[in-house]
């Protein structure tokens, strides 16, 4: 609900967590969402295992900037 709330926001990008990635690409490659799937990781090694169930992308946790 929240992806589909989101893209009708014109997000550019969705960060998701990783135990239900799969499922928001599933949504977004059925109604076309304009944003992409990402998925944030620790580790250079987790690309793959990302990449291989289709997801969008990734993106690293140390480019995450916290502004409080």
């Amino acid at each position: 609900k929240e992806a589909v709330i989101c893209e009708n926001l014109e997000a550019k990008y969705l960060i998701v967590p990783q135990n239900i990635a799969k499922r928001i690409q599933n949504a977004a490659d059925h109604y076309l969402f304009d944003a992409k799937v990402l998925v944030q990781i620790q580790e250079e090694d987790e690309i793959e295992e990302v990449a291989s169930e289709g997801i969008d992308g990734v993106i690293f946790s140390e480019a995450i900037i916290k502004i409080s």
